[in-house]
């Protein structure tokens, strides 16, 4: 009948809108009659249902047949994330066939739905962010605040608003700011790896990032930058000219602090990974 084994210990699945991840068994050393075997799909650190469909396979081989491409569903979503493992294991072999040595392998999900960009616009002039990357698992302090620029202003019909020292945001009219505490907290719980990047106006102070593997700003750093003074302009838009940075780091991060001096940084186009 048969030994049945996966065609490899390890398999990989892009998280791109792909519905399925596609797992090769093998039938070999021998392949007369019919048998099964049921397939197993476990938690690795890709959490069933968010992730994967969890339930078990049966892997059916007609008489002669020698390989089965077996269809795992995997869930494609806006989350924030690192690649994550997911654990599958052959058992229960029917009519007389027998387990081989690879009765076990590793499906990874890869990070493709990084990097991750956050503009902010269409948040209210001065309104907190919170949660308004929640759907990506993407959370910010609660001092975190947009901020329309002069361009914005006018086009809301707030002439007289606070805010607009700056004619546009490199995303379009809204910026990223904070007006109290010493920083804002980018909380993403499921974690993002690679690197942070983002653009910046501060014509009046250095700031600086710091990247974190817990959340709210704890648990060790995995990597600190400096962010420099940008050029100054003319008032009342002095903080017209933005500027990129980019923080490499290695790991998994859950956090990072921006900022020195509330109301002196403006943020925008966020990156993650």
């Amino acid at each position: 009948p048969g030994t049945l084994v996966f065609g490899s210990p390890n398999f990989f699945v892009a998280e791109d809108g792909t519905a399925f991840a596609q797992i090769s068994v093998l039938r070999e050393n021998g392949s007369s009659g019919e048998v099964s075997v049921t397939l197993l799909i476990r938690d690795g650190t890709a959490m069933a249902p968010g992730d994967f469909d969890p339930t078990p396979i049966e892997v059916t081989f007609a008489d002669g047949e020698t390989e089965q491409i077996v269809e795992v569903p995997i869930v494609d979503d806006l989350l924030v994330e690192p690649p994550e493992t997911v654990f599958l294991e052959l058992t229960n072999p029917t009519n007389g066939a027998m387990l081989g040595d690879r009765d076990e392998a590793t499906l990874t999900i890869d990070r493709s739905d990084l990097p991750n960009l956050l503009t902010f616009e269409g948040i209210d002039n001065l309104t907190s962010v919170g949660d308004f990357y929640g759907d990506r698992g993407i959370f910010f302090s609660d001092n975190a605040l947009g901020i329309l620029s002069a361009c914005g202003l006018k086009k809301s019909g707030m002439t007289d608003g606070f805010g607009g020292n700056f004619e546009n945001a490199p995303s379009g009219v809204t910026a990223l700011t904070y007006g109290s505490g010493d920083s804002i907290v980018l909380n993403a719980p499921e974690g993002f790896n690679g690197q942070l990047a983002l653009s910046y106006a501060s014509p009046f102070f250095d700031h600086t990032v710091t990247v974190y593997d817990g959340l709210d700003g704890t648990g060790n750093v995995l990597a600190t930058f400096a962010l420099d003074r940008t050029d100054p302009s003319p008032f009342p838009q002095a903080y017209n000219n933005f500027e990129t940075a980019v923080l490499s780091f290695s790991g998994v991060a859950r956090s990072a602090s921006i900022g020195s001096v509330a109301n002196k940084l403006l943020l925008d186009d966020i990156i993650l990974g």
